[in-house]
């Protein structure tokens, strides 16, 4: 009971209590940091598993530096796999500058920068004449030099964009392909397709 203070190689954790035993640290009332990769944030309960892992109760998390928070993921429960490098979180509300944007019961994450397959966070944002837009990525790890990145996008005034992009990456340089269309675009009436192929050789 009291302030308690825990720290190992991946993990800083303070709380008003707390228990250290061979299954791990939890605490109460907590504050968190991640050590190996960007993440840190405040948990009504942290438990480290024996794996190392995280679970987190009622939880505010982010990755952006401590001194600015431009998003946020708040939760129910959130759990970090260090080994995969991958968040899973329930009952989730992502919010920008501190406004809620979306609400989803379930999202699994990426936790660091490298290349896996998953969900991407989704992005948010406005125009005068688009309106509200949210794009919810979804990446395709296929080798170690090709990747897909495919790319629903809503606009509240035209409709739902369809994007995708292809690289492929080679030691002598790399090549994109980005394919979009838009079945019907309310502002024009009609369906839109285009393409862009970019390649540096």
């Amino acid at each position: 009971d009291g302030h308690f203070s825990f720290e190992d190689p991946t993990l800083h954790l303070e709380g008003s209590s707390g228990a250290y035993d061979d299954s791990g640290a939890s605490a109460l009332d907590a504050r968190f940091q991640l050590l190996q990769q960007p993440g840190r944030g405040e948990a009504s309960r942290v438990r480290q598993t024996p794996q190392g892992n995280l679970e987190l109760d009622q939880v505010r998390y982010t990755t952006c530096p401590p001194s600015r928070t431009d998003w946020e993921l708040q939760a129910r429960r959130i759990t970090l796999n260090m080994d995969t490098e991958r968040g899973v979180a329930r009952d989730a509300r992502v919010r920008f500058k501190g406004v809620p944007v979306l609400y989803v019961p379930w999202i699994s994450f990426p936790m660091s920068s490298r290349r896996q397959t998953g969900l991407l966070f989704p992005t948010f944002g406005t125009s005068s004449r688009s309106g509200v837009t949210l794009s919810v990525p979804w990446y395709w790890n296929i080798a170690p030099n090709r990747d897909l990145t495919v790319t629903p996008t809503v606009f509240t005034r035209r409709g739902i964009d369809l994007g995708s992009e292809f690289r492929l990456l080679e030691r002598q340089g790399r090549g994109d392909l980005v394919l979009r269309a838009m079945p019907h675009d309310r502002l024009t009436g009609g369906r839109r397709d285009y393409e862009r192929l970019l390649a540096d050789w």
